[in-house]
């Protein structure tokens, strides 16, 4: 929902903080830098608006100038965050160590993730042989519906609530999917359901295979998973079944508030 629509449903709605944040999330890997023209094109705002906003983000730390003040980069400070979020949250610090131990079993990559509607969001990643700088950042995203570790999430949700996020995931993307692709993916989460987790080679990195398996809630329900991406030239089907998802599923249990 944009900041505009939103604000004229709810009155306690600040916009002018709703589109700070909209200029904050405009940055990516790929976008490291971006100048007030980038920012009026991909937002719409009015160049006065971007020159208000970037300058107070300026003034507290979270933007820089960069080339003669014509592009703004974000400082260390937007680190505060993610700091503040992760040592202050109860599961996260609950499954460090026993993601820790996980990755000295099975000696391949694993992470946490946990659902923001209707993406994953990588909170704790811990490096395996093959990892790169990439995969071992918290903080990355993918659509629930593309990623082993969503799946595992998904698969445990009520019908109604897993339509709502597919047609959130299909707004978002911006094109429909057929039928058939809706069907296989039911069957995929039904599969996932009666298993109790999840073996996907095709949302995993080339050379990889993913195995996720909920964290269930104490009242049950389930927004958060454990992912292992494992080297698939290692790790057949057997050695799957009898080493990794056993060790897995003892690891969920022990993340379980």
């Amino acid at each position: 929902m944009t900041a505009k629509s939103e604000n004229q449903t709810n009155p306690l709605f600040i916009e002018s903080l709703a589109r700070s944040f909209q200029v904050l999330e405009l940055f990516s890997g790929d976008r490291s830098a971006i100048s007030m023209s980038e920012i009026r094109n991909m937002t719409g705002l009015t160049f006065q608006t971007i020159h208000r906003i970037t300058n107070t983000l300026i003034h507290l730390g979270y933007l820089q100038r960069q080339s003669q003040g014509k592009t703004f980069r974000l400082t260390v400070k937007t680190l505060d965050l993610q700091h503040r979020f992760l040592s202050s949250n109860r599961l996260t610090k609950l499954a460090w160590p026993v993601l820790v131990e996980l990755r000295e079993r099975t000696h391949q990559r694993v992470s946490f993730c946990g659902l923001d509607s209707p993406d994953i969001i990588y909170l704790l990643r811990l490096k395996g042989a093959e990892s790169d700088f990439q995969t071992s950042l918290v903080g990355g995203r993918q659509p629930a519906f593309l990623s082993a570790g969503g799946l595992a999430i998904l698969a445990f949700m009520p019908q109604d609530r897993q339509l709502e996020m597919l047609e959130r995931h299909i707004g978002e993307q911006g094109q429909d999917i057929t039928s058939a692709d809706r069907d296989a993916l039911a069957s995929e989460l039904a599969q996932t359901k009666k298993l109790g987790y999840c073996v996907s080679q095709t949302h995993a990195l080339a050379g990889e295979i993913d195995i996720a398996v909920p964290v269930p809630s104490p009242d049950g329900s389930v927004s958060n998973s454990i992912v292992v991406s494992a080297l698939l030239q290692t790790h057949p089907e057997d050695v799957i079944h009898r080493d990794i998802i056993p060790a897995m599923q003892i690891a969920a249990r022990g993340c379980t508030l």
